[in-house]
């Protein structure tokens, strides 16, 4: 039944993405949470089946999220995201498309090499609890690889920026670097991976170009 349900909501949404803008008081609600005393907002949600991904998700439009100085710390144009249905056989919400463009994102790392939306530093989590980053080498070989399950970035078919512009602050300072993301791309499709990149990093310090055809 489950499955019949699903294949049924597959080949609505296959006919183009629908109005889904009920969902923009809680999603509004979760990217306000990000930043201290943030607000957001949308202008349009829509649920889309990527059907090159073989993902199902949301396209957010208009995305603006301010902190409690009502200082931009994210926005986009156009935001996508969408779960691999391949991962769900395996128990796991993967993702399976990641995209943005004309976006905006103020980054602040703390004393303790912890990263957060906005210009307030994460607080310190408890030993315990504290998540541990995910090695890089270990992100490329999921990225590159086979799709196989426990291993989250595997099913990630599509990551594309686009016209963005990242700043990075250090906790009680100005912005360490700010890097403009003019494109980076990455599919992994019919079994072809594919990359680009242009990306200008102002650094005071090392300022660095990234350009890959």
């Amino acid at each position: 039944m489950l499955l019949a349900l699903l294949t049924t909501a597959i080949v609505r949404i296959g006919a183009g993405p629908i109005a889904a803008d009920w969902l923009k008081p809680g999603l509004e609600k979760s990217f306000a949470a990000q930043t201290p005393g943030g607000a957001a907002h949308i202008d349009q949600v829509s649920l889309v089946w990527f059907g090159r991904e073989g993902a199902l998700g949301l396209r957010l439009e208009g995305l603006n999220v301010t902190d409690v100085r009502q200082r931009r710390v994210l926005s986009a144009r156009r935001l996508e995201g969408a779960l691999a249905l391949g991962g769900l056989w395996g128990f796991q919400f993967t993702p399976g498309r990641l995209t943005a463009d004309r976006f905006f994102a103020a980054v602040t790392v703390s004393p303790q090499g912890r990263y957060a939306i906005g210009y307030e530093p994460a607080p310190p989590s408890p030993p315990s609890t504290a998540e541990q980053p995910m090695a890089l080498d270990r992100l490329l070989l999921e990225l590159t690889g086979k799709s196989r399950p426990g291993r989250r970035f595997s099913f990630l078919r599509t990551l594309s920026l686009t016209n963005g512009q990242v700043t990075l602050h250090q906790a009680g300072g100005g912005p360490a670097w700010t890097a403009d993301i003019r494109v980076l791309n990455f599919s992994k499709l019919a079994d072809a991976l594919e990359t680009r990149a242009d990306i200008v990093v102002q650094d005071p310090q090392r300022p660095a170009v990234l350009h890959m055809d």
